[in-house]
């Protein structure tokens, strides 16, 4: 099949995906979300929107459809986009070497909308190392099949808790602190109502899934690294670990964790020549919003201080990203 995306022209490979559909196949739309929040979710917490990355896009490619056209289809899995707009995705995704990643989906009986959106995404120019785009493309592989078949709807709720549990891949990309903690509260449970109403389930999920973007966040900055080696090594960084601000330390005197955003911002400011004659995020917001005008200013600097007051809502925040 493979062959076929990179073989075909974008017309040629249209008119053969319209003639699958003639098949009249049914087709299950899998709407869990393990491992895995929207994207969408995650440009909200970016502080942006689909909408605004897709126009960023066509920036660099102007032949792409406008993000107008693609809202039914982001929105409701399943629309068909018209002939025009699936040509020149089609071609765009032939140019970006999406070939492999497209391939994977077709001749699947079920569809997960969040396989088609990270995938996308990491085949993509994301990275810019083909060892981080395999490694993320093949993550994201795993994921749609532990959504789409290990834990299938038939299961039950309770069944499908003891599925994730066992799961390799949630064991290897989820948060390992939580691990005995899941499989000590599933085994604790007798019932599907129980385990669709328990909250702790719901934290161990957000959790996992925190710890994937984590892990996400870690790759970028290794990928962004090696691609600027050269730089890194002149400015004398080589032996740095990069964003170990992030880090949190425990602080036996206050018995409390560090608050790693408050400490990277910190040391931003500081390399942007604050003085500590105010605040860091007050700092910093001046600097970011300055060509904002008096709104611009104050709303960054109001969103600099959510930033560092995260982590002390975070179980408030915990379904933003379901």
């Amino acid at each position: 099949m493979e062959r076929l995306f990179a073989n075909l022209s974008p017309e040629e490979l249209y008119e053969h995906l319209q003639s699958l559909d003639d098949d009249e196949r049914t087709i299950r739309v899998v709407g869990n979300s393990a491992l895995l929040p929207s994207l969408g979710a995650v440009y909200k917490l970016l502080q942006t929107s689909r909408e605004v990355v897709w126009d960023s896009m066509r920036r660099e490619r102007p032949s792409l459809p406008v993000a107008k056209t693609l809202a039914k289809a982001w929105n409701t899995p399943g629309v068909h986009l018209g002939r025009s707009a699936s040509i020149r995705l089609l071609r765009a995704g032939q140019d970006a070497g999406l070939a492999e990643a497209l391939s994977h989906f077709v001749g699947l009986d079920y569809l997960w909308p969040r396989a088609n959106e990270w995938i996308g995404l990491f085949a993509s120019g994301f990275f810019s190392q083909d060892v981080s785009k395999q490694f993320w493309v093949g993550f994201v592989q795993e994921a749609m099949r532990l959504n789409a078949v290990e834990l299938h709807s038939d299961l039950g709720r309770l069944r499908q808790w003891g599925a994730y549990a066992r799961s390799p891949t949630v064991f290897r990309f989820g948060c390992p602190a939580m691990r005995d903690v899941l499989v000590g509260r599933v085994s604790a449970l007798s019932s599907n109502e129980e385990a669709e109403l328990d909250p702790m389930l719901d934290r161990v999920h957000f959790f996992d899934s925190f710890a994937v973007l984590m892990r996400l966040l870690a790759w970028c900055v290794a990928d962004l690294t090696v691609d600027l080696w050269e730089q890194v090594e002149q400015d004398g960084m080589g032996n740095d670990v990069p964003l170990l601000e992030l880090i949190p330390v425990f602080d036996e005197t206050a018995q409390a964790w560090s608050n790693p955003m408050h400490s990277a911002l910190d040391r931003l400011a500081r390399m942007s020549g604050w003085q500590q004659e105010q605040k860091s995020t007050r700092f910093l917001g001046r600097l970011w919003g300055r060509e904002g005008g008096v709104n611009g200013v104050e709303s960054r600097i109001r969103l600099l201080r959510y930033w560092v007051l995260l982590d002390a809502d975070f179980g408030e925040r915990d379904r933003s990203f379901r």
